[in-house]
């Protein structure tokens, strides 16, 4: 799957601040809306009227 080691650094976590009122509850305000945005073959991103229906 891939060549080389994985490997994960644990390092202490930095300043952490809130999303924008539009990204807050996203995924309760758009159940569907969420699609992996990775480009490959075939794949386009969905309409949002489409995508939440």
């Amino acid at each position: 799957l891939w060549p080389g080691k994985v490997v994960t650094e644990v390092a202490p976590v930095g300043p952490f601040w809130q999303a924008e009122p539009e990204h807050q509850d996203y995924l309760e305000r758009y159940p569907n809306g969420y699609t992996c945005h990775f480009v490959r073959p075939g794949w386009k991103l969905p309409v949002r009227e489409r995508a939440a229906s």
